[in-house]
């Protein structure tokens, strides 16, 4: 245990040195991105919304805060930005869950999923109870990625899910 916190330490000086020497470069690089996707906003309009509907799609499968792009979509798009990012939500939202509820849920060994999973949900009784105010508080509570996974685990109609999670 003392080699893997040595070597734990390590890693996180390495990486914040790396990360402070490289700041500005780091910055620069995500500028250039950002002038790159605006700048093909005027040139190709179709090829700049292709790239938008797949850097959305794609983003929004990921555990990385969705706050940064539907502030983007805003920008580029103005208030049809909003109107983008909710339908790419709610369809990320919907893919994740199902991924979790059909994929995870089966090729979990039972082991697993009844020793930790069942026991860690059957803690939320809460759920059973509202599950609409539930899933709509936890909304912004427990992170995007997390919180389908996590009804996905948890036995919720699929369309029932889709209403609330649009909803909220």
């Amino acid at each position: 245990k003392k080699n893997i916190s040595i070597l734990f330490i390590l890693f996180i000086s390495i990486f914040l040195i790396y990360f402070f020497t490289e700041y500005e470069n780091l910055f620069n690089y995500i500028e250039k991105i950002l002038l790159f996707i605006l700048s093909q906003k005027d040139k190709n309009y179709l090829q700049f919304l292709a790239l938008m509907i797949f850097l959305n799609f794609f983003y929004f499968l990921t555990p990385l805060p969705v706050f940064p792009l539907i502030i983007l979509n805003g920008f580029v798009f103005g208030y049809l930005g909003f109107v983008f990012s909710i339908i790419f939500i709610t369809l990320g939202s919907a893919l994740i869950f199902s991924f979790s509820k059909f994929f995870l849920r089966k090729n979990l060994s039972n082991s697993l999923y009844k020793r930790f999973i069942k026991s860690k949900i059957k803690k939320y009784k809460f759920m059973k109870k509202n599950e609409n105010s539930t899933i709509f508080l936890s909304r912004y509570i427990i992170p995007y990625f997390f919180h389908n996974i996590f009804f996905g685990l948890y036995n919720l109609n699929i369309k029932f899910f889709f209403i609330n999670n649009f909803s909220s």
